[in-house]
């Protein structure tokens, strides 16, 4: 904090300057310190959409470890019904619904994992 130094510097009033000063600035300043902000509202999009993408990389890895799971059903399946299972979850906790299709989702987060995968 700062101190303030007066132009009567013989009368005493410095210090009830300084005092004041530092009251002033107690009185503006919290005592908490924040670092980080999580704002779910802001990061809603990108988080859900990297989740559903994390989610199927693990069900395409199980997939190819489990050498008994190909001969049960196709991998298309096995994403297709992820698919359905993760959007039936997401629309019964509500979660997706601010989520709207527009150019910059599909070329920022749905683009990248379709031109990786071929």
């Amino acid at each position: 904090f700062s101190v303030g130094l007066s132009d009567d510097a013989g009368n005493g009033s410095s210090s009830t300057a300084a005092t004041s000063d530092c009251t002033r600035l107690r009185k503006h300043h919290n005592d908490s310190f924040h670092v980080a902000k999580f704002d779910l509202e802001h990061v809603q999009t990108p988080l859900l959409i990297s989740v559903c993408i994390l989610v199927a990389s693990l069900a395409k890895l199980c997939f190819h470890i489990f050498p008994r799971l190909p001969s049960l059903l196709p991998e298309s399946c096995l994403l297709i019904a992820l698919g359905v299972v993760i959007g039936g979850i997401l629309f019964v906790a509500g979660a997706g619904s601010g989520l709207f299709f527009s150019p910059d989702l599909f070329f920022m987060f749905l683009l990248p994992p379709i031109v990786f995968e071929s």
